[in-house]
């Protein structure tokens, strides 16, 4: 997925836990981040205790998020418009919520632009 995210000019990666990881959990949110990295994806927005790992292992344009609604609230404020949009995690990470919100600010933004 992040290859293809990869090919998309104004690359963004949302992530939150992956948890079904069980012992492997640091070391493959850490490498997520550095692979994000070498792919050259633009962002990278995460929530989640191991989700840090890859913000850290990402680098600059790396945010960490303590929970989901600083994160939402965080994207609320970026201008997404014309960006390439990866939402990642876990089901127990309930990512559906940032997604929703995600389309909600598209649905307003579209609004506005109508009247």
């Amino acid at each position: 997925a992040i290859d293809y995210l990869a090919e998309h000019e104004n690359s963004v990666l949302i992530l939150g836990d992956m948890g079904e990881l069980g012992e492997a959990s640091e070391q493959a949110h850490s490498d997520v981040g550095t692979y994000a990295a070498q792919q050259n994806i633009g962002a990278l927005l995460a929530v989640g205790r191991y989700s840090e790992l890859a913000v850290k292992s990402f680098g600059k344009y790396g945010e960490w998020y303590p929970s989901q609604k600083e994160l939402i609230e965080a994207l609320r404020k970026r201008d997404l418009q014309d960006n390439s949009i990866l939402v990642k995690g876990s089901r127990g990470s309930k990512m559906e919520n940032v997604v929703q919100a995600i389309l909600t600010f598209g649905e307003k933004h579209n609004a506005g632009l109508a009247g």
